[in-house]
């Protein structure tokens, strides 16, 4: 963790000789330490971290710390952490795909929108969402998610994502969502209305 705040070379290197350490505490801070460093060279050592880790908390902190950059073989090594058996890790990855904007997560967060979790696929609509009309294909499945999921977090992701990406097929859904009698459901759903309506 001291050797996070050293952003020189020698301290990058330490830490990634640490990467193996039979501690599952010391790997976890180890993958965020090495995140704070802003190197594109953790990449490959996190997203192979992340592959072979048996421990689901260091994955977890693992695919946080992949959030962090924007090279493909991120992108790469957490579409695989989707579908990690473990729901926490699946949910790290979704929240880190939707950090910023990216055409290669497109598909697997579409896959996750049927994830058995519920805050797995709120995120990944979440992550949709960020893409704007990047994601338009993907337009129908968040009409049925905001039609038929259960959990009412999901359907308010469902619906900023809608509002984000701004198609209009999506108004007929989006106007029948906006009488739930969950008030921040509607709220969100009268906020995506209007962003679409004003053409964003």
């Amino acid at each position: 963790m001291q050797l996070a705040r050293l952003k020189s070379e020698a301290a990058f290197r330490t830490l990634a000789s640490a990467v193996n350490d039979p501690s599952p505490q010391v790997r976890a801070a180890v993958v965020t330490s090495l995140a704070e460093h802003d190197d594109e060279a953790a990449v490959p050592i996190l997203a192979n971290r992340l592959a072979i880790e048996k421990d689901p908390f260091v994955r977890k902190a693992t695919a946080y710390a992949l959030g962090r950059f924007h090279a493909g073989e991120r992108t790469a090594a957490l579409a695989v952490a989707l579908r990690d058996k473990d729901s926490e890790v699946r949910a790290a990855a979704a929240i880190s795909l939707g950090d910023h904007a990216d055409a290669d997560a497109l598909a697997p967060l579409a896959s996750a929108l049927s994830d058995r979790n519920d805050f797995v696929r709120a995120q990944a609509a979440r992550g949709l969402g960020v893409n704007g009309r990047q994601a338009v294909l993907t337009v129908p499945a968040l009409i049925a998610l905001l039609t038929k999921d259960e959990d009412p977090e999901v359907k308010r992701q469902v619906a900023g994502a809608l509002g984000q990406i701004g198609d209009r097929s999506a108004l007929p859904a989006l106007e029948r969502a906006r009488r739930d009698r969950d008030p921040y459901l509607a709220q969100a759903v009268a906020d995506a209305i209007r962003m679409i309506e004003r053409g964003r």
